[in-house]
């Protein structure tokens, strides 16, 4: 049983090796993991990547952006509990959202 269940993952990897080969994809992509670190003695949360490299997201309440290791702080909105950003193109355009405190009007 052992045998069969070594032959079926084998040929399982085959099969998708194949597929990539035959599809035109050539191999599978290859990703790096990059320790982002720390913004300003803080955690930084990153939610949106671009194929440039650029990262998007929040630390300290605030939106920021991860470019090849610099961070840069895009500000908060007057009065908002805090702003992140959630994702980038590759042109540059940022998308943030503003974060507000639920309130009891009751």
């Amino acid at each position: 049983m052992r045998t069969l269940a070594r032959w079926s993952a084998a040929v399982a990897v085959l099969v998708v090796l194949g597929f990539f080969a035959e599809s035109g994809l050539g191999a599978p992509p290859q990703y790096t993991i990059q320790d982002l670190g720390f913004y300003q003695g803080g955690l930084f949360s990153g939610l949106g990547l671009n194929d440039l490299g650029q990262v998007v997201g929040s630390a300290n309440d605030g939106a920021v952006m991860w470019d090849h290791g610099q961070y840069i702080d895009l500000g908060r909105y007057p009065g908002a509990q805090g702003v992140c950003g959630v994702d980038i193109s590759n042109s540059g355009l940022i998308d943030q959202r503003q974060l507000e405190s639920a309130t009891d009007d009751n």
